[in-house]
C-alpha cells in the first residue's frame, strides 16, 4: 500500500479517508455518498451529546461508524487480495496509523495540556486515562473502571469518547489476520458468513447482558456499552456486507431504478426515526435493541447509497454533506473535550440553543484546522518527506537533530508533569471543602426551624382549643425531629451531614462519593436485612445518574416499616436531572410514610449555594439543604396528625349525654367548628403553628 501520492478512496471509521490510487484492473471506486452517511452519524452524536432531549438515541451514531468501518476496511483488504493474492499487514497497519494517529495524538496532547491549565477537576483522570487511550484499550479500562457512558457526576472523563476508537483499533489489529487465514482456504463467501456469525454472536451477547441488566453490577452496565464483544456487531456486519455484496457498476434501468429509489429512502428514514425513538432512560436496558437494529439499517443504507444513480446516494453526496463527512473524524475527536469544557451554566454563561450553537461552531472550526493542517498534510506524504530528509542528513547533523529532539521532548514532558501536579494539588485543596462534611453552625439553637420572633402588634389570647392543638402539634413535631435518623446518599449528603445532624438526631451517615441509585438500593437492602434501619430515613437520590422507577419503588418498599422516609431530589446540571425529579415527584407521594424534600425548587435561583461544579454545596447551601429536609419532615408530621384527627372524626361515636355550654367559657372546645377534611384540619394546624411562632 503506497505511502505517498494523491489521496485515494479508503474507509476510515470516522471521517472520509482518501488513500493513494492503485494500478489495478478493478480498483475500489470512491463512494461520496458514504461521506453523507458519516455526516448523518456525526450529527446524531453531536446533537445527542449537546443535550437535545428530542434525540435520546443519538448515541447510536457510533454504530453507524462501526458498520462503515467494517465495510470499507474489509473492501480495501479484499481488493488488495484480489489484485495481488496477498495482504500486506505492515502496509495496512502503516496506512491505518498514518491516517488516524496524527490527529488523534494531537488531540490527546492539546486536551491534556488544556486540562492542566484550565480544568483542574479533570487533570488526574485525564493523565490516568492517557496511556489507555494511546494503546487502544480505553474501552476495557472504562469497563474495569466501571464508568457508565450515561451517568457521571462532575465533569465527564475527557478521553471517554476514545472507547469507540479502541474498539475499532482492536478490530483493525485482528481482522486482517483472519482474512489471511480464511481467504486462501475457504474463499470470500466463507469469510462473509464467518463475519455474519460473529456479528450475530456479538448482538446476542449484548441482548443477553441487557436482558439481565437489572440484576447486574455497575461493571456489567459498563461492559454492555463499552465491551468489544458486545459492540462489534456493526463492524462484523459491515465486513460481511463487503464480502457478500459488491456495488453495481452501472445504474439500474427504467422501472427498476424507480423501485430502488423508493426502497432506498426507507433505510435512512428508519435510521433517523431510531435516533428519536431509542432512549437510554428507558426501564432496564431496552435501548440495547437499538444496537443490532441500527447496524442492520446502516448496512441497508450503505447498499442503497452505493447503487449507481440512486436518489438517496445523490442526496447524500451533496457538497455540505460531503464536507461534514470528510471532517467527521476530526469532529468526533474534538467535540467531546470541547463540550466538556463549555458546559452550559457552569463553564460558560450561555445556555440553551445559544450554547449548543457555540459548541458546534467551535467544534467545526477546530475540526477544520485539524483537517487542513494535521490530517491532510500527513495523508499527502509529509511523514515520508520528513523521513527522506532525515535519511539524507549527515551523521553529525543527524546526531545534533536527534539530541535536540530528545531534549525538546524531555522539556515538554517535564513541563506537562509540573503543570499537571500543580493542578491536581490545587484541585484537591478546592475539592476538600465540598466532599467532606461541612462544619455546622457554632451554636445549636434547637431542633427544627427556629420560631420567628414576634415584632409588635397586639397578641390575642389563645383559646383552650388552640392551646391544645399547639401542644399536640409541638409534641408531634418534637417526636419527629428527635427520632433516630439515618442519612444515606453520596457526596452531596456527606457534605451537608453535620448541618443535618444539627437539626435532627442523626445516629449514622452512610454516604460516599459517586454513589449510584442501584448501589443505594443495595445499601438499604443490606440495612433492612440486618435490622439496622432507623425510624427516620433521609435518602439523597438522582445526582450521579438515572434513577429507574423499579429501583425507587423497591427502595420505598424496603423502607415501608420506617416512620418517616425523606427522599431528597436532585439539583445537578446533568441530562438526567429532570427525569429523576419528575419520577420522584410522581412516585414518592404514593407511599404513606414517604415525603419529598424538593431541593431542586428550593435551590432554584441560588447559585451562591454551590461550588464550582454546580452540584456540591457551601455552608449557605448546606443550611438551605437542611432546612428543606426539616420542612419536609414537619409537613409530614402535620399531615399525619391531620389524617389521624380526620379518621377520628369519621369514626362512629357513642352517644353521649347532653352537656350545656359553659357561659363562662365561650371559646371552649364545643365553640370551634369541627374540621370537615384532613386538608382543612391541616390548615388549622398551620394557623396554630403561626400563633406559636408569634408567642
Amino acid at each position: 500500500m503506497g505511502a505517498s501520492g494523491p489521496p485515494d478512496t479508503s474507509g476510515d471509521p470516522i471521517g472520509a479517508i482518501k488513500a493513494a490510487p492503485r494500478l489495478s484492473a478493478r480498483k475500489l471506486p470512491h463512494m461520496p455518498a458514504l461521506d453523507g452517511v458519516r455526516a448523518l452519524a456525526i450529527a446524531a452524536v453531536l446533537f445527542y451529546h449537546g443535550g437535545i432531549p428530542s434525540l435520546p438515541g443519538g448515541f447510536l451514531g457510533v454504530d453507524v461508524f462501526f458498520v462503515l468501518s467494517g465495510f470499507l476496511i474489509t473492501s480495501l483488504l479484499l481488493n488488495e487480495y484480489a489484485r495481488t493474492g496477498a495482504i500486506s499487514l505492515s502496509g495496512f497497519y502503516w496506512n491505518r496509523a498514518r491516517r488516524l494517529l496524527p490527529a488523534f495524538v494531537t488531540m490527546l496532547f492539546v486536551v491534556a495540556t488544556f486540562a492542566s491549565l484550565f480544568m483542574q477537576d479533570s487533570v488526574a483522570s485525564t493523565w490516568r486515562d492517557l496511556p489507555w487511550a494511546l494503546d487502544g484499550l480505553s474501552n476495557w479500562w472504562l469497563v474495569l473502571h466501571q464508568q457508565s457512558y450515561f451517568e457521571s457526576i462532575g465533569r465527564p472523563l475527557l478521553f471517554q469518547h476514545t472507547w469507540s476508537l479502541a474498539v475499532e483499533a482492536q478490530f483493525y489489529a485482528l481482522w486482517p489476520c483472519v482474512l489471511l487465514l480464511v481467504l486462501p482456504v475457504f474463499g470470500k463467501r466463507a469469510l462473509g458468513l464467518l463475519a455474519l456469525v460473529l456479528g450475530v454472536a456479538s448482538a446476542a451477547a449484548s441482548l443477553f447482558l441487557g436482558a439481565h441488566l437489572s440484576l447486574a453490577s455497575s461493571e456489567s452496565v459498563s461492559h454492555l456499552y463499552f465491551g468489544t464483544d458486545t459492540r462489534s456487531m456493526g463492524l462484523f456486519l459491515g465486513a460481511a456486507l463487503a464480502a457478500l455484496w459488491r456495488p453495481a457498476a452501472a445504474p439500474a434501468p427504467g422501472r427498476l431504478r424507480l423501485a430502488l429509489n423508493l426502497a432506498g429512502l426507507l433505510p435512512p428514514a428508519a435510521l433517523i426515526a431510531l435516533f428519536f425513538v431509542i432512549d437510554e432512560k428507558a426501564a432496564g436496558a431496552q435501548w440495547v435493541v437499538g444496537f443490532p437494529i441500527c447496524a442492520i439499517l446502516t448496512a441497508l443504507l450503505v447498499v442503497a447509497a452505493t447503487v449507481p444513480g440512486s436518489a438517496i446516494g445523490t442526496l447524500l453526496s451533496v457538497r455540505p454533506m460531503r464536507w461534514i463527512g470528510e471532517r467527521s473524524y476530526g469532529m468526533y475527536l474534538w467535540h467531546w473535550p470541547i463540550f466538556q469544557a463549555t458546559r452550559p451554566g457552569i463553564d460558560f454563561p450561555f445556555v440553551g440553543p445559544y450554547n449548543l450553537v457555540f459548541r458546534l461552531l467551535l467544534t467545526a472550526i477546530v475540526a477544520e484546522v485539524s483537517y487542513r493542517f494535521v490530517e491532510m498534510p500527513v495523508r499527502r506524504g509529509a511523514l515520508e518527506r520528513l523521513w527522506s530528509r532525515i535519511r539524507a542528513m549527515r551523521p553529525r547533523a543527524l546526531r545534533w537533530a536527534a539530541a535536540g529532539t530528545v531534549g525538546a521532548l524531555m522539556a515538554i514532558g517535564a513541563t506537562e508533569a509540573v503543570l499537571a501536579n500543580r493542578a491536581i494539588e490545587s484541585y484537591k485543596a478546592t475539592l476538600q471543602a465540598y466532599v467532606i462534611p461541612l462544619a455546622p453552625p457554632p451554636m445549636k439553637t434547637g431542633l427544627g426551624s427556629a420560631p420567628a420572633a414576634h415584632r409588635g402588634g397586639p397578641v390575642r389570647r389563645q383559646s383552650s382549643r388552640e392551646r391544645g392543638m399547639v401542644a399536640m402539634l409541638s409534641e408531634r413535631r418534637q417526636a419527629v425531629l428527635t427520632a433516630p435518623a439515618l442519612l444515606v446518599g453520596d457526596s452531596v449528603m456527606l457534605g451537608a451531614s453535620q448541618w443535618i445532624a444539627h437539626s435532627l438526631r442523626v445516629v449514622k451517615t452512610d454516604a460516599v462519593v459517586g454513589r449510584q441509585a442501584m448501589t443505594t438500593l443495595d445499601v438499604i437492602e443490606s440495612m433492612a436485612s440486618a435490622g439496622r434501619l432507623e425510624p427516620t430515613m433521609v435518602i439523597d437520590l438522582g445526582n450521579n445518574g438515572t434513577v429507574e422507577e423499579p429501583t425507587l419503588r423497591s427502595m420505598l418498599r424496603l423502607l415501608k416499616k420506617c416512620d418517616q422516609v425523606v427522599i431528597v431530589n436532585a439539583r445537578v446540571p446533568r441530562p438526567w436531572q429532570d427525569g429523576n425529579d419528575v419520577l420522584m415527584a410522581r412516585v414518592v407521594p404514593q407511599y404513606s410514610n414517604a415525603v419529598l424534600a424538593d431541593w431542586y425548587n428550593a435551590s432554584a435561583g441560588h447559585p451562591e449555594y454551590f461550588g464550582p461544579d454546580g452540584v456540591h454545596m457551601d455552608a449557605a447551601g448546606a443550611q438551605a439543604y437542611t432546612h428543606v429536609i426539616v420542612t419536609a419532615l414537619e409537613a409530614k408530621a402535620m399531615r399525619a396528625l391531620a389524617h389521624a384527627k380526620h379518621a377520628q372524626k369519621a369514626a362512629p361515636k357513642k352517644p353521649r349525654p347532653f352537656l350545656p355550654r359553659d357561659p363562662f367559657n365561650p371559646d371552649g372546645l364545643e365553640s370551634i367548628a369541627p374540621a370537615r377534611s384532613a386538608d382543612s384540619l391541616e390548615k388549622q394546624f398551620a394557623l396554630v403553628a403561626s400563633w406559636q411562632n408569634r408567642r
